[in-house]
């Protein structure tokens, strides 16, 4: 099954922090911190607040202090309770509420379908489709503590600032990339003529799917039976697990879809992807009518599902949902 806390992530041996940002006052010495870890198997992104509190510089007594180091580092956690450190001096960690604060994003399923949204394409060779994420294995690679967030804008008219982190598995001859973005600023995220609004602190995550190869009725590639499968398409679904059931608000024209998930957390869903073409030209579409499509999970109120459907595509797909 998925880890549902921070005890369940660290027996996994996570793949972890991200990064962290500081996203309250400095003059109070205390930060609320954002972590981000994904796990090698699963698919599954943990997103964890804690609170940094600085030590009395005169108190020999913790055995858990630790050298100043900067803030954006890759390591492993041991313990929801381990101390780290943060820029500016040494930082305990602490967990405010391991049941209230994570949030898990999990990646549940990636399927090609056809018209009818039937999934298809399980006889090609080599498979693509995942069906569970159970046993795929990420492979983390370079991490940016100096990146942007693309399509942003902050006050200054600039991109967004951000902690940049990018995970990517195989399938097949293709490949699912995740990148994990900290945002170090606020400002919007546009997409076509749809509007996200970023918070400092906030996770912006991409998923980037590329050298999708379609069942196609030219090339005879998946077979049922005596049916060539054709392919419209791929259908993703996500669960992200918060705290209560995910209720949508209320948003302006050309905003992204909001819902609250719970204890001030909140899903920001888009309803545009954006196309690259085998030329590298790049074009911003609509999901099909209906999609994001969300509901809770049956017999947990805290999960929702959130199933995408992106279309065919040539060469690569981008999609970009957002969590604060």
């Amino acid at each position: 099954g998925e880890p549902s806390s921070m005890h369940s992530i660290t027996l996994a041996l996570t793949l972890a922090l991200v990064a962290t940002v500081a996203v309250a006052d400095d003059a109070m010495m205390k930060y609320e911190q954002i972590s981000v870890e994904i796990m090698q198997k699963s698919g599954t992104m943990t997103l964890m607040a804690t609170e940094m509190e600085k030590e009395d510089d005169d108190d020999d007594s913790s055995e858990d202090d630790t050298t100043a180091e900067p803030a954006a580092t890759t390591t492993t956690t041991a313990a929801p309770t381990t101390t780290e450190a943060a820029a500016g001096g040494s930082r305990k960690r602490r967990d405010i509420d391991a049941q209230t604060n994570i949030v898990n994003v999990m990646f549940k399923s990636l399927m090609e379908i056809n018209l009818e949204g039937i999934e298809i394409g399980n006889s090609k060779t080599p498979l693509q489709n995942r069906p569970d994420f159970s046993d795929v294995t990420f492979t983390m690679g370079e991490q940016k503590a100096d990146s942007t967030i693309p399509n942003s804008q902050n006050a200054d008219s600039g991109l967004i600032k951000a902690t940049e982190q990018t995970y990517h598995t195989a399938l097949g001859d293709g490949l699912l990339k995740l990148f994990v973005y900290i945002a170090q600023q606020d400002g919007n995220v546009t997409n076509g003529d749809e509007v996200m609004p970023i918070k400092k602190g906030q996770v912006k995550f991409s998923v980037h799917i590329e050298g999708w190869v379609w069942c196609t009725e030219e090339a005879a590639n998946c077979m049922n039976g005596e049916i060539k499968e054709v392919a419209d398409g791929l259908k993703m679904v996500i669960e992200v697990k918060g705290k209560g059931e995910a209720v949508k608000q209320d948003t302006a024209s050309g905003m992204a879809m909001h819902f609250a998930i719970g204890n001030d957390n909140h899903l920001f869903v888009s309803k545009k992807m954006h196309m690259t073409s085998n030329a590298d030209a790049m074009e911003t579409v609509d999901m099909n009518e209906g999609y994001p499509m969300t509901g809770q999970v049956a017999g947990d109120d805290d999960t929702t599902a959130l199933t995408l459907r992106f279309p065919k595509f040539e060469k690569s797909l981008l999609y970009d949902p957002s969590i604060r």
